[in-house]
Order: structure tokens, then C-alpha cells, then sequence
């Protein structure tokens, strides 16, 4: 059997591969439609994290999962947006006159985030303390 923390990197490297997918898709459908949408700041920021992200990939492995992690909570949080529409998703369960909110956030930053917590839950061991961040 294949062990996951030997190929952690390759699994990030998907993960990337998929956030620039969506990131030149968000670049094309903004620029083939500049009447219809434009560019918010939702988007200019999720688009200088994404290559943030990849400079830290490139630099300093650790760090660009850190950072990956950060702007994937940014993104359910709708801090950043990679989507040429805002897409926010609310659910509740309840009776009509209370209801009790379960999500509200991006769905497609919420499946990348816990894809990245399955797959790398462990990476994240004691992260508050000193020699973790001595280790990076």
C-alpha cells in the first residue's frame, strides 16, 4: 500500500493544479464577458493568494500548505472569491419560525477545504507549539 505522507506533495500539487484551473477559468469568462461581469475585490485578492501560494509552494513547501489551508477557510468564509459571481450558500434546518443555520459560505471552497483536512490532518499536529514552527 502507498503511503499518503510520501506523496503529500504530489496531492498538493492536484490540489494547486485545481485552484489554477478555476483561476484561468475566472480569468477567461471575466475577460469574454467584460459587460456582464468584472473583476471585485473578492477576486483580485483570491487571484494575488493563488499565486502567493505557488511563490510559497516553490519556496518554502510548509508554509504553502499553511497558506493553502488560510485561503481555503478566506474562501467559505467569502473573504476571497475565485467564482466571477458571488455564491453563497445558506442551509438551515428548523421549523418555519426557528431556524437554526448550518452553512453559509462557498460550497467549492468548503469541498477544497475538507479534501485538504482529510488528506493532510496530520500535517497540522501541534501547531501551536514552538518546535513546530522551528521545524519549518
Amino acid at each position: 500500500m502507498v503511503s499518503l505522507e510520501k506523496n503529500i506533495k504530489y496531492v498538493y500539487f492536484i490540489l494547486f493544479v485545481t485552484i489554477i484551473l478555476k483561476s484561468i477559468l475566472l480569468i477567461v469568462t471575466i475577460s469574454n464577458n467584460p459587460i456582464s461581469y468584472s473583476f471585485g475585490m473578492k477576486n483580485i485578492i483570491g487571484l494575488l493568494l493563488v499565486v502567493i501560494i505557488g511563490i510559497l509552494f516553490l519556496y518554502k513547501f510548509a508554509l504553502g500548505r499553511i497558506f493553502i489551508t488560510l485561503f481555503f477557510i478566506a474562501g467559505v468564509l467569502n473573504f476571497v472569491s475565485l467564482s466571477p459571481i458571488e455564491s453563497t450558500v445558506r442551509a438551515s434546518f428548523g421549523i418555519i419560525d426557528l431556524n437554526i443555520p448550518v452553512f453559509s459560505g462557498n460550497l467549492t471552497f468548503f469541498f477544497w477545504l475538507v479534501i485538504h483536512l482529510i488528506v493532510s490532518h496530520k500535517i497540522f499536529y501541534g501547531i501551536l507549539q514552538k518546535e513546530y514552527w522551528d521545524n519549518l
